[in-house]
């Protein structure tokens, strides 16, 4: 009888290997390696907004208010995933219990508060370009299924396959240039990490840290994060933006 060996899945975790923002210009040259105008105003929307997956696949072109006069950009009724209610006995209000256990939650159809991208911050005026093309409704609309946006699982496969298109100068610069390790024992997975959907996220809040001096309450406020400690994990300033602030104390 053959025996069939299971492939242990390994998950990559921003707080391990996103060292810092890694800037706008390796950024830049990102785009260049997208294949198509849905590839580009989908990656441009992970890099301006930070949001998840299904967050920017939900965008429609109404999400967009521009105020030339602000010189901003207002992002407004964005959709906010993984918000959960927990069930509580109607007497005692106690949360209820799963049989297995854990608690009996729902979800939440949360909307992201109002947040803004600036008009003469790098690529906004390409995802303006992009997102223009689109004159109403929804930004990545599946050519599968009449009016339902573009899945989750798109975007994924999406993300590794732009990953395979770029080449190893580039990888040293987005710093996706280090062993990928397993968490437990320390052995080599893979020479070097790969690009996943939540690394845009994590570069967009160290940015966001590193060039604006934004806090983690501004971070929280921002992303519409309720926790402080998901604005520490997502955020970065690295070697040069810590030596950065040490030299101006010392001045």
């Amino acid at each position: 009888m053959s025996t069939q060996t299971v492939q242990q899945y390994h998950r990559l975790n921003v707080y391990d290997y996103v060292l810092e923002f890694c800037g706008w210009e390796p950024l830049e040259e990102l785009l260049k390696y997208t294949n198509s105008p849905t590839q580009t105003r989908y990656t441009l929307c992970l890099i301006k907004s930070g949001g998840r997956a299904g967050e920017v696949l939900g965008l429609n072109r109404e999400n967009f208010v521009i105020q030339k006069r602000q010189k901003h950009i207002i992002i407004q009724n964005m959709k906010l995933e993984k918000r959960y209610g927990t069930h509580k006995d109607p007497i005692t209000k106690k949360a209820l219990h799963r049989p297995d256990g854990k608690l009996d939650t729902y979800t939440i159809n949360a909307i992201r508060k109002p947040f803004p991208i600036l008009l003469e911050e790098p690529l906004t005026t390409e995802l303006l370009t992009y997102v223009n093309e689109i004159h109403e409704g929804d930004l990545f609309s599946s050519t599968y299924k009449l009016r339902k946006p573009l899945t989750v699982s798109w975007g994924y496969k999406f993300i590794r396959k732009l990953n395979n298109e770029i080449p190893r100068s580039l990888f040293n610069q987005l710093g996706l240039n280090q062993p990928f390790r397993d968490k437990v024992t320390g052995n080599t997975i893979a020479d070097t990490i790969h690009l996943w959907q939540h690394w845009f996220r994590s570069q967009r809040a160290s940015q966001l840290k590193a060039e604006y001096d934004f806090k983690e309450s501004d971070l929280m406020e921002f992303f519409g994060w309720i926790d402080y400690q998901t604005a520490i994990h997502y955020s970065r300033l690295g070697a040069t933006n810590l030596a950065a602030k040490m030299l101006k104390a010392i001045r």
